[in-house]
């Protein structure tokens, strides 16, 4: 990808960024196919490169960014509506991802796109949570059999065309996969002013559930791999990768850290620098263009042979045990 090359030039002090224009625009629609706009402003900010790209790719690039913050702190304030709304009702509920994220990663609510509000409650406070949540106008979604540990709620937006979507998480990864134990999460978590019971993650799990998350979701998007860029540069001396490991192996989820850590760290090797990965895993294929055709909804036998074959490698070495990947295999086979 254009945008990865362009990062890891950022990265390494190497100019021109892109040869040319073509290389540039090509760039630029990928940035805009990830909605990933802010977070590469970002980093070439970071980097102190804003200065050496074109003007045409900063100005489209500032025109995206700006975009999808108007849409980001719409959502903010959504947000803050539905977490104002528990914590009035005394139901203590975690900010996992949305806008708190681009808060703590960026300093700014508006740079990392979102969609949707996913909180984490705890499971005796499901139902009470749901009917706080169907209180403020949403609606149930039907149950999603892929992602059984958390249940969605739907309310179109005022100005219309899209619509609010509240997940109220009671896990974070499927408990038949995993060993993941949510209570520690409670227990390090810190409150979010001005609420009583509203709470957000400690960086070192906010570090590791952003690797669960990207792994689950195959690390398809470049927004996965940049949260994990921005955290390392965020929280250099509270992330530990020695820890880090040893808890997901505690908890079956080593797989699913590694092999997240190693997609972030094969496209932008120039990490190693910043905090060295040494369980890095090198054997398997990777192409993160291949990998994006997951959020395309890629169409199956259509000379997809090197997505699929990619795709099943990095979801069978995600599990920790034969167990749970024949398990993925039997649902793989039998699913709708």
């Amino acid at each position: 990808m254009k945008i990865v090359e362009l990062l890891n030039r950022a990265y390494g002090d190497r100019l021109p960024l892109l040869p040319d224009d073509r290389d540039y625009a090509a760039a630029l629609e990928e940035t805009a196919q990830q909605y990933i706009a802010g977070q590469v402003y970002e980093e070439l900010k970071a980097q102190g490169r804003l200065k050496d790209v074109p003007a045409f790719f900063l100005a489209s690039l500032i025109e995206l960014r700006n975009a999808q913050s108007v849409l980001n702190l719409v959502l903010k304030a959504e947000g803050d509506r539905v977490v104002a709304a528990l914590d009035d009702r005394g139901i203590p509920a975690m900010v996992l991802k949305g806008a708190r994220l681009s808060e703590r990663l960026y300093g700014n609510a508006g740079v990392r796109s979102t969609s949707d509000i996913d909180l984490l409650v705890k499971p005796e406070d499901l139902l009470a949570a749901g009917e706080i949540v169907r209180a403020l106008g949403y609606e149930s979604l039907p149950p999603d059999r892929k992602s059984p540990y958390h249940t969605e709620f739907t309310m179109p937006m005022p100005a219309g065309g899209l619509d609010f979507h509240v997940e109220l998480h009671w896990h974070l990864v499927k408990p038949d996969f995993f060993r993941l134990d949510c209570l520690p999460l409670w227990e390090r978590a810190t409150r979010v002013a001005p609420y009583g019971r509203v709470y957000e993650l400690s960086a070192a799990d906010l570090f590791y559930t952003l690797c669960l998350h990207g792994a689950k979701h195959g690390m398809s998007s470049l927004k996965h791999v940049l949260d994990i860029v921005a955290a390392l540069r965020r929280y250099p001396d509270e992330i530990e990768f020695e820890p880090l490991l040893a808890r997901a192996q505690a908890e079956d989820t080593y797989g699913m850290v590694v092999m997240c850590l190693s997609v972030v760290y094969r496209l932008f090797p120039l990490l190693h620098r910043r905090k060295f990965f040494g369980s890095c895993r090198n054997w398997f294929p990777w192409n993160q263009r291949l990998a994006w055709k997951r959020v395309e909804g890629y169409a199956p036998f259509r000379g997809g042979f090197a997505y699929y074959v990619q795709r099943t490698i990095f979801e069978l070495a995600k599990y920790d045990r034969n167990r749970y990947r024949a398990r993925y295999l039997r649902e793989l086979a039998f699913q709708k």
